[in-house]
Order: structure tokens, then C-alpha cells, then sequence
């Protein structure tokens, strides 16, 4: 998926790779219906003008975004 990520008063387009993880019926939530998404995708945080502690950080970020949505 490509779109634009804000970031640190800038706004810049990435791209994360997103995968469908499921979806089922939940016991624990009252039977409520349940979808699983992760993505993943790497920046560089130079682009948004993260420049502190690059002594300590490389310049890539791996991003990891893991969520469940869940209908009511």
C-alpha cells in the first residue's frame, strides 16, 4: 500500500506491504467478527528530518504495524 506518512511536521509517501491475517468470529468478544491486518515497509528517516542520534540509529526504520479490527 503507498500513501503518505506525517512525520515529525513533514509529509512524505511510503510504501508498507500489507497482508490480510484473517477473519473469524470471537468467543471472547461476544462472538463479534474480527479482522487481522500486519504491514510491514522501511523508511529513511532522514526524509522527514530525523537527523538526532544517528551515532546510535542507523538511517533505515523498519516500520511494523500489526492490528485487528473488530465489528460492534
Amino acid at each position: 500500500m503507498t500513501g503518505d506518512l506525517a512525520m515529525n511536521g513533514q509529509t512524505h509517501p511510503a510504501t508498507l506491504d500489507v497482508t490480510f491475517e484473517g477473519g473469524h468470529g470471537d468467543l471472547l468478544r461476544g462472538g463479534a467478527f474480527v479482522l487481522g491486518f500486519s504491514a510491514q515497509g522501511t523508511i529513511d528517516r532522514r526524509q522527514w528530518g530525523v537527523n538526532e542520534w544517528s551515532s546510535f540509529a542507523g538511517h533505515d526504520v523498519q516500520l511494523v504495524i500489526s492490528a485487528e479490527l473488530v465489528h460492534t
